[in-house]
């Protein structure tokens, strides 16, 4: 876990959770730009992910181990005594959402990015056979990297990372789709405050499920917006400067109306 301190005077601490299949390193442009305008940022990798997959090459890990890791983050992240907003990504959007099946009075807001609901890009029929297996087998799960973002470069940034691995056991790909499913389902009363973005050019999640999701809920507070001509990962795009200062107004709308002066 590191902690990347705020340019200037703080206005509260960002707990930023990446996806599956990838690291923090991935947020370094996004993480400087929290900094720059005054928030903290809170940040590791998931466990069996980035650093931690030097001595290991398969993701084999309990999905249990990434709620773990969200309540140490939260422990350290409170030790700041600021505001915190829950950032997260992909498969992190998702484990966000089941952290906060619950009220967390802590938590002044969550903002996530294009969160696994439903796959439109997953492994074969004969993939999801062996999933149903009582013995535990290996498997590729290999996403393209080109669904993921639309620059040349960072396609071929994606394809040599040599901390991203595509093997996993049938036992993680079966809890992974379960708690995809349970999340899908779900439907609650939300006083934290969401701010939701999905990319129009989605070829990996299924947008229709993010927007099943939203009308299943009660919130009070929702930002929801869809990018024309985005791929998955919005973080990267050529417009992410667009997408940050929506995520920055967000905050300071809610660190305002809690109280805090800014």
């Amino acid at each position: 876990m590191w902690i990347w301190e705020a340019a200037h005077q703080p206005k509260a601490v960002v707990v930023l959770v990446h996806s599956v299949f990838e690291h923090h390193r991935r947020y370094a442009w996004l993480i400087e730009t929290f900094r720059e305008n005054n928030f903290h940022v809170v940040m590791g990798d998931l466990p069996g992910h980035g650093e931690n997959t030097k001595l290991k090459t398969m993701h084999n890990e309990s999905i249990g181990e990434y709620d773990l890791y969200i309540e140490r983050a939260i422990e350290y992240a409170s030790k700041m005594e600021l505001p915190i907003f829950l950032a997260g990504h992909g498969f992190g959007a998702t484990t966000i959402l089941y952290y906060m099946r619950k009220p967390r009075e802590s938590i002044a807001g969550i903002l996530l990015t294009s969160p696994w609901l439903e796959l439109h890009h997953t492994p074969s029929k004969w993939t999801n056979r062996l999933a149903k297996l009582t013995i535990s087998q290996k498997l590729h799960y290999k996403i393209p990297t080109e669904m993921y973002v639309s620059q040349p470069e960072l396609v071929e940034e994606y394809k040599t990372d040599e901390l991203v691995h595509d093997v996993v056991t049938t036992d993680w790909y079966s809890a992974l789709t379960e708690r995809m499913k349970q999340m899908a389902q779900s439907s609650s009363e939300w006083s934290t405050p969401v701010w939701l973005q999905v990319a129009g050019q989605d070829e990996l999640i299924s947008v229709k499920a993010v927007r099943a999701w939203v009308n299943q809920q009660r919130m009070k507070t929702l930002h929801y917006s869809e990018w024309a001509g985005m791929k998955h990962d919005l973080h990267q795009e050529p417009d992410r400067e667009f997408l940050a200062k929506s995520a920055i107004d967000f905050m300071h709308l809610m660190v305002l109306r809690i109280g805090y002066m800014l």
